[in-house]
């Protein structure tokens, strides 16, 4: 996320992983996309997105602890309202398509969040 965020600082604009500077090798785990509903990539840039939008995405090759082989990994940017930064959110599908901003029951992210800790209390 630091070459997108630093990108978007200097172009007020996202950038596709060729024009951030990253580039993306194939993987044993994941097969990566990248997507741009309701925008356009223009000379591998879009507008930073006024709605939460997906914007990448990884489809499991293989089971991952408890989320099943082609469960879809997706990042969503929104533009944030003061100032010229994007928010971040992500959404993991068990086996299907990710829905913005939420994990399948049995296959949450691994890491720490608020959620994770209510739940195990």
């Amino acid at each position: 996320m630091k070459l997108q965020n630093a990108f978007i600082t200097e172009t007020a604009a996202l950038g596709n992983y060729k024009t951030i500077g990253y580039e993306m090798a194939t993987t044993t785990n994941f097969d990566y996309t990248e997507i741009a509903t309701n925008t356009s990539w223009t000379n591998g840039t879009t507008a930073l997105p006024t709605s939460t939008t997906p914007v990448w995405k990884a489809k499991a090759k293989v089971a991952l602890n408890d989320c099943d082989v082609n469960s879809e990994w997706q990042l969503n940017a929104t533009k944030q309202t003061s100032g010229s930064g994007v928010d971040y959110t992500g959404g993991i599908g068990d086996g299907a398509a990710a829905k913005i901003g939420t994990y399948a029951a049995d296959c949450a992210p691994l890491t720490a969040s608020f959620k994770t800790i209510a739940d195990n209390n």
